[in-house]
């Protein structure tokens, strides 16, 4: 009987014995689960890290870039210098504040769910900050390429729109993807551990909530400020007003009789040549072709190898006074109502090509009726508004029969402060 107790004690040390061996190798395993997680779950977690280096160095660069190519496109204007500038140091602070609690930290003090939440709530705030920045960039984009690139028709407009929002859309997917994707398989690690479910947290606190607003009221404001940079031309309006009514005898519309670029060397000849006939006067073209040039189908046909040219006009005398149109034929009284400009909002010094409105007052618009209902032999002709004895503007007149207007217009590239002086001095403000 006594043995019958021996082995049964026995047995039973044998049996404890290989519990523990079997709990030792258990621990064991658990402990190198753990570190397997761990360790994936750090070499997630250390994207982040090397993304806040990657970021010191990509702003910066991304911030000289930009200046650059704004220096480039919009002459250094200085609000989209500073915009820019302001906008990266912005977008800059922002991902350093998502990213801030993303650290190996976090991880070390075993605090797995409170960097789960940190995952998830990283997710949805790269989201609404990757959606709003692309917002802006779109504004941007858009607006300088209608600056620069002349569409054709509204259809074109449509499929570059449409165009520019796929691939901002694709882009910012892309992106999104990319720098979520850690978080995902943070997420994921941890989810597969023995986290208790209720004690997850799957929306923004109270922190990240005022967070996101704030940071939504930062990009409208960017947008904003983005549209004031690259909107359409404004409309300036430039109006006589009664106590302006003066004489502004230095503007002037005139037939043409012929034109030719000569070289400075010939402008004497050629002018005492026309001169000869007593009802033709020679004026010279405001700038020689040699500085202006409207687009390859210019009709000034120049060549840079020629050499510098000047562009001279034998004008008619169609009237005892000169001129089509000019104040002396109308008494003295103001050729010009209004101008009308679309100014860009571009800061150049050298605008672009930019047309000058001149609406003709009434005085001045009944004889360019009555000039125009003239029988004439010729089904078109060519007339030169003339300021201060030089002409700015040459237009081609398809058809004089019948048409009545009261507007010119004068086209060509101005610089910033000289169309505003010119608009002034007409308009006698």
């Amino acid at each position: 009987m006594e043995n019958q107790e021996n082995n049964n004690l026995s047995e039973l040390d044998q049996l404890k014995a290989q519990y523990e061996t079997l709990k030792q190798q258990f621990d064991q395993q658990e402990i190198v689960n753990d570190r397997l997680m761990k360790s994936s779950i750090k070499h997630s977690a250390d994207f982040y890290r090397r993304y806040r280096w990657l970021q010191i160095v990509l702003y910066p660069l991304a911030a000289i870039i930009g200046l650059l190519v704004i220096k480039w496109l919009l002459d250094n204007n200085l609000s989209a210098r500073l915009f820019w500038v302001t906008f990266c140091v912005v977008c800059f602070a922002i991902e350093l504040l998502m990213t801030r609690k993303l650290y190996i930290k976090t991880l070390e003090n075993n605090d797995l769910l409170a960097l789960s939440n940190h995952a998830r709530n990283y997710k949805k705030l790269f989201s609404v900050f990757t959606i709003l920045n692309y917002s802006t960039g779109l504004i941007l984009t858009f607006g300088v390429l209608g600056k620069e690139i002349r569409l054709p028709s509204m259809t074109s407009i449509f499929v570059v729109t449409g165009f520019l929002v796929l691939f901002f859309v694709f882009l910012g997917i892309s992106e999104i993807r990319y720098k979520t994707r850690p978080c995902d398989e943070i997420i994921r690690q941890i989810e597969v551990s023995e986290t208790p479910m209720d004690k997850k947290k799957t929306g923004f606190g109270k922190k990240q909530k005022w967070f996101c607003m704030a940071m939504i009221a930062v990009f409208l404001g960017f947008d904003i400020w983005a549209y004031t940079i690259v909107a359409p031309n404004r409309t300036v309006t430039y109006k006589r007003t009664n106590a302006t009514i003066v004489a502004d005898d230095q503007l002037s519309v005139w037939e043409i009789y012929a034109d030719t670029l000569v070289a400075p060397d010939d402008v004497a000849a050629v002018t005492e040549q026309w001169q000869q006939d007593s009802s033709l006067v020679v004026m010279r073209e405001k700038e020689s072709t040699a500085t202006i040039a409207l687009d390859e189908t210019s009709v000034h046909e120049w060549k840079e190898d020629e050499g510098p040219q000047v562009k001279l006009y034998a004008l008619k005398m169609t009237s005892p006074e000169g001129p089509i149109i000019s104040s002396a034929r109308i008494g003295g009284k103001p050729v010009l109502e209004k101008i009308v400009v679309q100014e860009p909002r571009f800061d150049k010094k050298k605008w672009e090509i930019i047309p000058v409105n001149l609406y003709l007052s009434p005085e001045a618009s009944q004889l360019w009726e009555e000039y125009a209902k003239t029988d004439k032999e010729e089904h078109w002709m060519d007339v030169a508004v003339v300021v201060d004895g030089e002409v700015y503007q040459q237009m081609h007149i398809g058809s004089l029969q019948g048409v009545v207007t009261n507007k010119f217009f004068i086209w060509r590239p101005w610089e910033k402060d000289e169309l505003k002086e010119f608009c002034n001095r007409l308009i006698k403000k």
